[in-house]
């Protein structure tokens, strides 16, 4: 679990439809099979949603929203449109709550100490609190150890008996008191002091006089069992099956069994590590499962701990899953695992879900040399006559399902599209749902069981490519100039320089490497942010593409990379690059923020090339209040460049800009580009397709002053299409094209990686081309 609070940007209350799928009533089905998306749901107030559980009927559900400090409540009576009920302020960071099986109250453990990096500390006891879930009032409070982090419910002979993990993450101060940004365990001066577990037998009608019972760690046990930091226990979390509580002891890769009746420790074993397990190991821009892990990294302290997080039981008791996150560099199972009681290690999925994930787009290269997927939730549940595993990647922002009707063989099912960073996992088999809590989107995704596997729409197809073929971030998309299902696209400096093809058929997009662009028979480096088939007067013999390449604007660095629009033959070879004037973008210097090119196009008459450039220069200034991007223009006769002022929408959200992303041509020289802000989840306002053309319109050079004279050099526009809905919760649209059979398509750019690569058809021309 995730050790600091992530606040997500301000978000309002908005339930829309996941990921264009349509938004449908869930229903119930005797055979499940497979989830779909069903809808999304955005914390208001700008809180995340951490951990959830629901009542009995699964008409409501709870959340902790620590950023805020409150529990959050949701209507979920008609999941596909899912309400905010109320938030309630707890005094302190909520990090897990749980129902009783009554329904009738929610139980919420809360840290109250004072602990932020750079601050002086104030360690408090930290708290059990029970809110009615009807009236959503507290009704009653009791102290528990100062760092709860898990909480889990069983019944014991009628009485309820809480089983809590009072963590007490390192804390580390310097010589004037304030707390230092270390949490490694195992150092001296940790004040936080060793974790451990409290079973706490419920009080329904006075919290406070329920009777608390610690389980302390006995450090020369730990030792004796292989654990990492004996003297830290650190646990992490917990879940109940037929009253015995499994506990993961995260940072010392272990997990305790406790027979909650007798308070007693009946099992405890370490996770251990892979064995020559294939894996990618190297940030750059590749994605190639080669490595070994942990051998590769044997150098690395703890290398392949697998320092699970997340743990669940399945139906009957008898197996143990484990999400095997990891804790510190190097360590994870980068995957999950499965386990009997006694510590017998049953299954591991070997790599094999990082490689899956890798299909879909989902593996962020950037988490190579860290600790790969981050398998962070594991849940089980029955639906129907099948028994499912849901296992949660925090840094792929997907939940893989599993069929467990065989406890120990797991076999995969699909993946699920998620908000980014899904940290809580609910199945709920009395509403036929199965939902997850996003922590950096500040997003409740709810999936629906139906019977068969699922098949995305044709107009939001899914897209995976074959095994051993790298793909991610796809940032510009171009149409086939015959095939209208053709697709074709290019990925971001995130990976290696490839043009990629998509054949769609149905509710699915085929990714293939098209060609490598080279350059002096090297794999080229770039930034690659749009492109557009070659119908330039400049064409070869054997035409192939432009491509735009964002600048960086370290001017003067050796890191510098120039804007550029680069040509490229059908077998991927550079033949031209045009740069932008010296006094724009240069070695040297320039106006330009690394906000540069973020597309191209080509006139009809194919003399001109057209690329946006996506934000105002770095010394413009607003007139009237209005900050103007360009639209550049090249002149592929004169070698010349033109500039047009683009005006930009307003934005009064902190943090926030507004750019462009992408370029068509409609036809007729009528361009289409992508306006928007920079925020996700219900934050976002601005996701929208404008169209416009430079008839009429005159070059402007230079810098934008106040009194700058701008009549005639500022384009007028058209908002086409908004599409925040569309592609919600996510943030950067940044593709679109349309086909020769009119059909527009948009694509989002998962960041190289960290969420769903989502393809949507949006709109025909006819209807944007009015």
């Amino acid at each position: 679990m995730r050790k600091s609070l992530v606040t997500a940007l301000s978000v309002s209350l908005v339930a829309s439809t996941l990921f264009a799928t349509g938004s449908f009533a869930a229903t119930k089905t005797k055979q499940v099979d497979s989830f779909r998306p069903l809808a999304i749901f955005s914390v208001p107030g700008g809180g995340i949603a951490e951990i959830i559980a629901a009542t009995p009927d699964g008409n409501r559900l709870f959340y902790t929203s620590a950023g805020l400090g409150s529990i959050g409540v949701m209507d979920l009576t008609v999941p596909s449109k899912p309400k905010q009920i109320s938030s309630i302020e707890v005094g302190g960071e909520p990090t897990s709550v749980t129902i009783t099986p009554d329904g009738k109250t929610a139980l919420a453990v809360v840290i109250t100490s004072k602990r932020e990096i750079g601050e002086a500390v104030d360690i408090k006891p930290g708290k059990l609190i029970a809110i009615d879930t009807k009236t959503l009032k507290i009704k009653g409070e009791l102290a528990i150890g100062n760092h709860p982090d898990s909480i889990a419910l069983t019944t014991l002979k009628g009485q309820y008996v809480a089983v809590i993990a009072i963590e007490n993450e390192p804390m580390y101060l310097d010589d004037k008191g304030i707390r230092t940004d270390e949490e490694a365990p195992g150092f001296e001066g940790d004040i936080s002091g060793p974790g451990y577990v409290q079973i706490v037998n419920i009080d329904k009608t006075d919290l406070s006089k329920s009777k608390i019972k610690d389980i302390k760690f006995d450090a020369a046990q730990l030792k004796a069992k292989g654990l990492l930091f004996p003297e830290d226990p650190q646990p992490e979390f917990v879940d109940i099956r037929n009253g015995k509580a499994a506990v993961t002891l995260q940072e010392n890769n272990g997990v305790a069994i406790i027979d909650v009746q007798s308070s007693k420790i009946t099992s405890l074993f370490s996770s251990g590590k892979p064995v020559k397990q294939k894996a990618d190991l190297t940030e750059d821009g590749k994605i190639s499962f080669t490595g070994s892990y942990p051998e590769d990294v044997s150098k690395e302290e703890y290398a392949g701990a697998r320092m699970s997080d997340a743990i669940a039981w399945n139906a009957a008791g008898t197996t143990l899953y484990t999400a095997d996150e990891g804790e510190l560099d190097y360590t994870g199972g980068r995957g999950w695992s499965v386990w009997s009681p006694a510590g017998k290690l049953l299954w591991t999925d070997k790599g094999a879900l990082e490689q899956k994930a890798s299909e879909y787009g989902y593996y962020a290269d950037s988490r190579s040399e860290a600790k790969g997927i981050e398998v962070e939730g594991v849940e089980t549940a029955i639906f129907g006559k099948k028994e499912f595993a849901f296992v949660g990647s925090e840094r792929g922002s997907f939940v893989a399902l599993y069929d467990i009707t065989k406890p120990s063989a797991p076999s995969f099912i699909q993946l699920l599209p998620t908000g980014t960073r899904p940290e809580g996992l609910l199945a709920l088999p009395q509403k036929n749902l199965f939902l997850t809590s996003d922590e950096t989107t500040g997003t409740i995704s709810i999936f629906e069981g139906v019977s068969g596997i699922y098949q995305a729409p044709a107009k939001n197809p899914t897209i995976s490519a074959k095994p051993g073929v790298s793909w991610a971030a796809i940032s510009g998309l171009a149409a086939d100039a015959k095939n209208s299902n053709v697709l074709y696209a290019v990925p971001d400096i995130a990976m290696q320089s490839y043009i990629y093809k998509l054949d769609l058929k149905g509710g699915e997009a085929k990714l293939s490497h098209h060609v490598a662009i080279k350059e002096n028979g090297k794999l080229a480096s770039l930034d690659m942010e749009g492109i557009a088939l070659d119908t330039s007067i400049v064409k070869g013999k054997q035409p192939g593409f432009w491509v735009a390449s964002e600048g960086n604007a370290l001017f003067k660095d050796k890191e510098y990379m120039a804007n550029l629009l680069v040509q490229v033959d059908s077998k991927g070879t550079v033949l031209r690059k045009v740069a932008l004037p010296a006094e724009i973008d240069s070695a040297e210097g320039g106006v330009i923020r690394n906000n540069g090119f973020e597309g191209v196009t080509i006139s009809s008459d194919g003399r001109y090339l057209l690329a946006p450039i996506q934000r105002e220069y770095a010394k413009d200034a607003s007139v009237n209040g209005v900050s103007y991007a360009r639209i550049a223009r090249y002149d592929l006769k004169t070698d010349a460049w033109e500039f047009f002022l683009y005006p930009l929408e307003k934005t009064d959200t902190k943090g926030d800009w507004i750019g462009l992303s992408e370029i068509v041509n409609l036809g007729k020289d009528k361009y289409a580009v992508i306006e928007r802000d920079k925020l996700i989840g219900g934050a976002a306002k601005l996701k929208a397709v404008y169209t416009f053309s430079l008839n009429g319109v005159k070059p402007f050079a230079g810098l934008t002053e106040e009194t700058s004279a701008i009549a005639g050099s500022v384009i007028k526009k058209t908002k086409a299409l908004e599409l925040k809905s569309t592609i919600a919760p996510f943030e950067k649209l940044e593709g679109l094209t349309v086909t020769p059979d009119g059909k527009v398509w948009a694509a989002v750019d998962n960041d190289g990686g960290v969420h769903l690569s989502g393809l949507y058809q949006v709109a025909n021309l006819k209807d944007i081309s009015k």
